[in-house]
């Protein structure tokens, strides 16, 4: 029935004006990666000029994603480091939460200063990676720092 639809219709023709393009094939067969985590992982992270540089910045952007859910869902992620540090007779104050909102405020910006910096140099190669290291680095040591003396200064801590 196929071909005598075939026959009483006329062939198929190209609707733009290009000319015709030639399929180059690969031929032979397809080069598949052993089945095991360790080949795959390293054809992934090897082969793929992307992925290789953007580990950092995918990192970096889920830690963000976690302080700020966390803090929407009204649990900062800085509450149970602090239940560690304070007495327990502390832990139902205004004061505990404003802290753990501040901590978790101070590390969402630690992590979004690491990102900028990773997304500049992942796509825009407009920072060293060297400078993209000592950006992060610094923006880690003053979220700890301020933690730090913060938390120290914090009434109940006394």
């Amino acid at each position: 029935m196929f071909d005598l639809l075939r026959k009483l219709l006329p062939p198929e023709r190209k609707a733009s004006r290009a000319p015709r393009i030639i399929a180059l094939e690969g031929g032979g067969r397809a080069r598949w990666t052993p089945r095991d985590y360790a080949a795959l992982a390293r054809e992934g992270y090897t082969r793929n000029a992307i992925v290789h540089r953007a580990v950092r910045l995918i990192a970096d952007i889920v830690l963000l994603l976690l302080a700020l859910i966390s803090m929407a869902r009204k649990i900062p992620f800085t509450e149970q480091y602090l239940r560690d540090e304070l007495p327990e007779r502390f832990w139902d104050t205004p004061e505990f939460l404003r802290a753990a909102y501040v901590l978790s405020g101070v590390w969402a910006a630690a992590f979004f200063v690491m990102a900028v910096a990773d997304a500049l140099t992942t796509f825009e190669r407009r920072l060293s990676f060297a400078l993209d290291v000592a950006i992060g680095l610094a923006a880690m040591a003053l979220a700890i720092g301020f933690t730090v003396r913060y938390s120290a200064r914090l009434p109940a801590s006394q």
